[in-house]
């Protein structure tokens, strides 16, 4: 994250902080620009670990590990358990569910409407660029009983009046069962995020698995916590959003950034969502802002691809700001397409 001091009132004026100038959003995919057709989504179960390494300023690493179970059916939808919470995701449906088992209750989410991406100007703007030059082939590795097909990619962003950055992506994608067995990125600054399936298994999966039990009681969805900071935190999740489609299942989910406004007086103040021109990965502005908390719903808009499996990246970026200070914030977006 970035802060700094703000010398006057907030204001919208803000809007110049996140991203260099865009340039004309494209339009969206034809009838005659149909995707390719496949077979529908492997179901299959396995271990999902997710490890994150930070670097502190005195250079210092700091890991830590996470584990859940996963799931998913050929319908394309997907469980996590991790330990008493459990997500359901299921892309036709456009929802998403959180459980919390020992409290028997859960929050559900619906996916907005998917229009053209925001305007290039304003406080929730979008910008297209370049982002990914291609990538390099590191030939294939198995995974257990998983063979995969690895590829490496430098993924570069531009930052308002500063030099570019770059984060390097490595992703093993399994064909024979449609997923990225293992995904890391690698921070300019050092840090790095990885996420791994082991114990693979592709068998059937029981639908009462993507459904609330009865008797669950639905709340209303509350905002992430935020350490509280003298100056504005910002919390952004997921971080990074790994997003995947099959023939007929399109992805998408929500990219939010949270911030503490009862102790700080902070709001989200502006966003910037910045994706590769004429790609199929897009934004939505799910959320007005100048409120704790402010989320794109990035998806697949089921245009063209080049080939199978196909990988395409975007980024987030938030800005958190009360009448003092504001701190910035930015998270990789990345969606594989199998067909």
């Amino acid at each position: 994250m970035r802060r700094r001091r703000l010398a006057t009132t907030l204001t919208i004026g803000l809007a110049g902080a996140l991203f260099v100038a865009p340039v004309q959003a494209s339009a969206g995919p034809t009838a005659e620009q149909a995707r390719p057709q496949g077979s529908a989504p492997v179901a299959l179960s396995a271990v999902e670990h997710i490890s994150r390494t930070s670097v502190g300023a005195d250079g210092l690493t700091h890991t830590t590990q996470e584990q859940s179970r996963f799931y998913r059916d050929t319908h394309g939808r997907v469980r996590h358990e991790s330990g008493s919470v459990v997500t359901i995701d299921d892309p036709v449906a456009g929802s998403s569910v959180r459980m919390d088992t020992k409290a028997g209750t859960y929050t559900k989410t619906t996916a907005p409407d998917k229009p053209s991406p925001p305007p290039a100007t304003g406080p929730a703007k979008a910008s297209q660029e370049k982002l990914s030059s291609g990538y390099q082939s590191l030939g294939t590795a198995s995974f257990g009983n998983v063979k995969a097909e690895g590829r490496s990619y430098t993924v570069t962003t531009p930052r308002e009046n500063a030099a570019p950055v770059s984060r390097e992506v490595t992703t093993w994608l399994a064909r024979d069962v449609q997923l990225a067995v293992q995904i890391r990125v690698v921070e300019a600054s050092g840090a790095s995020y990885t996420r791994t399936y082991t114990g693979i298994q592709t068998k059937a999966v029981p639908a009462e698995l993507f459904t609330v039990p009865s008797g669950y009681r639905q709340v209303d969805a509350t905002t992430a916590a935020v350490a509280q900071a003298p100056e504005c935190p910002l919390a952004i999740a997921p971080d990074p959003l790994i997003l995947t489609s099959f023939p007929g299942y399109l992805d998408g989910n929500y990219h939010i950034g949270y911030t503490d406004t009862p102790n700080t007086g902070c709001v989200m103040a502006q966003a910037a969502a910045l994706f590769n021109q004429g790609d199929v990965l897009w934004p939505a502005q799910a959320t007005p802002l100048l409120l704790p908390a402010f989320a794109w719903f990035w998806y697949d808009n089921g245009g063209p691809i080049p080939f199978s499996p196909y990988v395409v990246f975007a980024e987030s970026a938030f800005l958190a700001a009360n009448t003092e200070h504001a701190t910035v914030g930015y998270s990789l977006v990345v969606l594989t397409v199998f067909a």
